[in-house]
């Protein structure tokens, strides 16, 4: 209650007192809402009573506008850089607004635009006084813009920064990693990004589920570049990781399931074994007895009923296990033809 009484009082003394032009108390009263008060939403209300192409307003009050839209609550991305790019044609030189510019166009994947903005942020701006973000920033920039070599070396720099947190040197790592797999360097990428998944464990961060899923694509889609003994060991790698989320993960297990089958299947192209069996076994088990079913849960239905018909009828030659799962496939397919069909040759 103190401070809100504090605040009002505040920007009642700077409207009415008479402190200099209409502009300077605008810009007066949205600092003290968003300096003081952190109540963004009310600093906007006195930001936007600017006309930036007329007044006089300080570079700094105009990276601050353009940043009260940049981050919570509104990710206004577009409405950030129009702000700032007033700004920069006022202040070409003044490193925050190059600095925010390049973040809103990161954010807005205009990353040409955005590799420009990391020349005038490192090299046509009034200070050095940079900081870790600049070099992730820079980083992805170059990495969107497909400028692999450019994108390493800031994702080092940033590696390499001075009092780096080990949350930003490890998200560096990561980085280097996403280059090297928009290479398709796979075997490098893969090792970078074991590299970050061990530096997470070593810091006590967790590793989540969505982590090791992107290990085990990495692996799944490096295969799909080989033949024959190479090939079958990244697959048996990727179905490793997918088990390791089984183990980690049960609230995951049917996703987790459904992709190691998926590998599993590849391993037993012609379903001579029945590799992805108890995989898709498990999908049916654990999908069917949820109380609520999406459109992905039905696709993955689908996708295990199909395997485990094939797998009864092909190789187990077991009619009466395979009528059960084509009956199900029918249940989801109603309209197809040659599903029925089958029935029919079955039940002769």
């Amino acid at each position: 209650e103190f401070r809100r009484v504090l605040f009002r009082s505040l920007t009642q003394i700077v409207m009415q007192n008479g402190l200099g032009t209409y502009s300077e108390k605008y810009v007066i009263t949205a600092r003290i809402y968003n300096n003081a008060g952190n109540q963004p939403k009310k600093a906007i209300e006195y930001y936007d009573k600017l006309d930036l192409n007329k007044e006089k307003v300080e570079p700094n009050d105009i990276c601050q506008y353009a940043l009260t839209y940049f981050d919570e609550p509104f990710h206004n991305y577009e409405k950030s850089l129009e702000i700032a790019s007033i700004g920069n044609k006022r202040f070409p030189r003044y490193l925050p607004l190059n600095r925010t510019t390049l973040y809103n166009l990161v954010a807005l994947g205009k990353f040409a635009e955005a590799t420009e903005y990391v020349d005038r942020l490192f090299n046509k701006s009034d200070s050095t006084n940079y900081i870790i973000n600049d070099f992730i920033t820079s980083a992805n920039a170059y990495l969107g813009n497909k400028q692999y070599d450019e994108a390493l070396d800031m994702f080092k720099k940033a590696q390499d920064f001075k009092g780096v947190s080990a949350a930003n040197r490890l998200a560096a790592i990561k980085g280097m990693s996403d280059v090297h797999e928009a290479k398709n360097d796979y075997l490098q990428a893969i090792a970078t990004y074991k590299d970050y998944l061990a530096g997470l464990r070593s810091e006590n961060l967790p590793v989540k589920v969505d982590a090791l899923d992107k290990l085990g694509k990495m692996h799944r889609n490096y295969a799909a570049d080989l033949t024959g003994e190479e090939q079958a060991k990244r697959l048996q790698e990727a179905a490793a990781v997918y088990a390791d989320i089984i183990k980690q993960f049960p609230a995951n297990a049917d996703y987790a399931h459904f992709m190691k089958a998926g590998i599993m299947a590849n391993l037993d192209p012609e379903l001579k074994t029945g590799l992805a069996f108890e995989d898709y076994k498990r999908v049916v088990e654990i999908v069917e007895a949820a109380d609520n079913k999406d459109e992905t849960d039905k696709s993955r239905l689908n996708k295990a009923y199909s395997y485990l018909f094939n797998y009864y009828y092909i190789l187990k030659n077991d009619k009466e296990n395979a009528r059960i799962y084509l009956q199900k496939l029918i249940d989801f397919n109603p309209n197809n033809q040659d599903l029925k069909n089958m029935m029919d040759e079955l039940n002769k």
